[in-house]
C-alpha cells in the first residue's frame, strides 16, 4: 500500500510542475502582449548583448555584391546611422536586425517597392491585433547572441561529416546481445552491459564536438516553426512573402523533420519526458546519427535558409518602421 502512495505522490509532483510550467509560460506570455500593445510608438530602449552592434552588419555584407546602391562607410559613419539605427530597431529576432540594418546600407529608389512598404506599415498600424500576434511569432524566433546568423551558417562548413560506423556497429552489437539472452540469458545480458558502458562513454566526445552547432539549428528550426505559424495568421499584406516561404519551408522539410530526436520539447521546463529523452541519446546516440544528417540538409540547402532569413526579417522591418514613425512628431 506505501508504494502505491508514494507513486500516487511522484506521479502527482510530476503534473504538478508540468502544469506550472505551463501556467508560467502563459504569464509570460501574456505580460509581454501587454508590453508590446503598450510601447508601440514609444521611443526604442533596446539593449543588445556585448559585441552584438559590431555584428548586426553581418547579412549586409554577405550579400552586398547582390545590390545595385549602398551607403558606403565612409557617408555612413559621417551621418551617424548606427545611431540612426538602435532608434529604429524595435525589432525582435536576428533576422529583424539584420534585414534592417541591410535595409538602411541599401536604400530602395523604387517607387513601388516604397508604396508596397508604406501599405505594409499602415496596415499594422490600423490593426493592432495582428501586428502583435506577428511580434510575437518574431520574438519566438529570437536571437543568436552577439554573433550574426550568417556567421553561424557559414560555421557549418567547419564541421566535417563524421564517420559514423562506430555508431552504428554499437547499436548492432547490443541488438545482437539483446537477442543473446534468449540463449544465454548470463552471457547476453553481461555483454549487452558492457557494451551499453562503452557506449556512454564514447557519447559525450561526439557530444561534445557536435554541441557548438546547434545553436544555428535551434535558430533554423525556429524560423521554420515560425513560418507554420505565421501562415495560420492569414495577413494579407504578407500573401507574396508566405507564398515563397511555404516554398522555401517544403524546400527545407527533411531538414526539420524528426528534430525533436535532438531538440525534444524544451517548450517546459523539467520535462520529464525530456529527462528520459536524455538518457535514452546517452545509451544509443540517436541524436548523434539524427545531427549528421541533418548537417548534410543544412550544408546543402544553405542559398534557401538565407532567402527564408531575408524574407522573415523584412516582413519584421515593416513593424519595425511603423513603431518608429508612429514615436515622431511627425515624419
Amino acid at each position: 500500500m506505501e508504494y502505491v502512495v508514494f507513486s500516487a505522490l511522484i506521479i502527482a509532483f510530476i503534473a504538478f510542475i508540468f502544469i506550472m510550467g505551463i501556467l508560467d509560460e502563459r504569464r509570460a506570455k501574456k505580460r509581454f502582449r501587454e508590453k508590446l500593445e503598450k510601447d508601440y510608438g514609444k521611443p526604442s530602449n533596446k539593449q543588445y548583448v556585448e559585441g552584438r552592434l559590431s555584428t548586426i552588419s553581418g547579412y549586409y555584407k554577405k550579400t552586398i555584391g547582390e545590390t545595385d546602391f549602398f551607403i558606403d562607410d565612409i557617408t555612413w559613419n559621417d551621418l551617424d546611422m548606427d545611431r540612426l539605427y538602435q532608434t529604429m530597431d524595435y525589432t525582435f529576432s536576428a533576422a529583424g536586425e539584420e534585414v534592417l540594418y541591410k535595409t538602411l546600407r541599401c536604400p530602395s529608389m523604387k517607387e513601388d517597392d516604397l508604396k508596397e512598404r508604406e501599405e505594409k506599415i499602415n496596415y499594422f498600424r490600423e490593426n493592432k491585433e495582428q501586428r502583435i500576434n506577428v511580434q510575437l511569432l518574431f520574438a519566438s524566433i529570437g536571437r543568436t547572441g552577439k554573433y550574426s546568423i550568417v556567421d553561424y551558417i557559414d560555421y557549418l562548413d567547419n564541421l566535417n561529416e563524421e564517420k559514423l560506423t562506430k555508431h552504428i556497429v554499437m547499436l548492432i552489437g547490443m541488438g545482437v546481445s539483446l537477442a543473446g539472452i534468449f540463449l544465454n540469458p548470463a552471457i547476453g545480458l553481461t555483454a549487452f552491459c558492457i557494451l551499453l558502458a562503452m557506449n556512454i562513454m564514447l557519447y559525450f566526445p561526439s557530444q561534445n564536438r557536435i554541441a557548438p552547432y546547434l545553436t544555428t539549428f535551434a535558430y533554423l528550426l525556429r524560423v521554420i516553426k515560425a513560418i507554420e505559424k505565421l501562415d495560420k495568421c492569414h495577413v494579407p499584406v504578407f500573401d507574396k512573402e508566405m507564398k515563397a516561404l511555404k516554398r522555401l519551408r517544403k524546400e527545407t522539410n527533411a531538414f526539420a523533420k524528426g528534430s525533436f530526436v535532438i531538440f525534444g520539447d524544451k517548450a517546459v521546463k523539467s520535462n520529464p519526458i525530456e529527462i528520459l529523452l536524455d538518457y535514452i541519446k546517452m545509451c544509443f546516440h540517436i541524436d548523434i546519427l539524427k545531427f549528421y544528417s541533418m548537417l548534410k540538409e543544412a550544408k546543402s540547402h544553405k542559398k534557401a535558409f538565407l532567402e527564408m532569413f531575408e524574407i522573415i526579417g523584412s516582413m519584421e522591418v515593416v513593424i519595425s518602421i511603423g513603431a518608429y514613425s508612429e514615436s515622431l512628431s511627425y515624419y
